[in-house]
């Protein structure tokens, strides 16, 4: 009986540990989001006047810009990427941009002129306590197991040795 509870054990073991890696991986093509902005219509003039001494590279010196809980929206990069290089003036605008999303970098590309590209990196502590989250749910799961498995052999354990005082008595 040891020998089958043990085994069993095992196989819990096992499956929870093939349940549990799917979500501990997560390269699956869905996290791969492009988003594209609403424009707004200027007048050609107004835009060539802005775009004329902006080019993002020059405008765009710190490339890392924090770390997100989820996936950032377009308007969340938008925002941190000028609060980290103190754009003031040359503030940039969903209207100017576009922006793809990928899993840890952004692609920020002037919709003027697609040459211009700055690629930026964030953080997604999501993901981490995701991974921290599976693992503690299969700590969790497996000392379950084995707390369940010890009890049903203590029990039989006992169980054993009654049976074995009653036929002691009836001898």
């Amino acid at each position: 009986m040891k020998k089958l509870l043990s085994i069993l054990a095992i196989c819990t073991l096992a499956t929870t540990s093939i349940l549990l890696s799917p979500l501990l991986i997560n390269n699956n093509s869905n996290n791969n989001i492009v988003l594209k902005s609403e424009t707004k219509k200027e007048n050609k003039e107004d835009k060539d006047k802005k775009e004329d001494h902006k080019k993002l590279t020059s405008l765009i010196k710190e490339k890392k810009i924090g770390s997100f809980d989820r996936t950032p929206t377009i308007s969340e990069i938008i925002k941190r990427v000028n609060e980290i290089n103190k754009l003031d003036k040359d503030k940039l605008k969903e209207s100017d941009v576009e922006v793809k999303i990928d899993k840890y970098i952004a692609t920020i590309i002037l919709k003027s002129d697609k040459s211009d590209k700055v690629v930026v990196s964030y953080k997604n502590t999501h993901k981490t306590a995701e991974i921290i989250g599976g693992s503690l749910a299969g700590v969790v799961v497996l000392l379950g197991a084995g707390f369940f498995s010890y009890k049903i052999i203590k029990k039989q354990k006992a169980s054993k040795k009654q049976e074995e005082q009653q036929t002691k008595r009836e001898d």
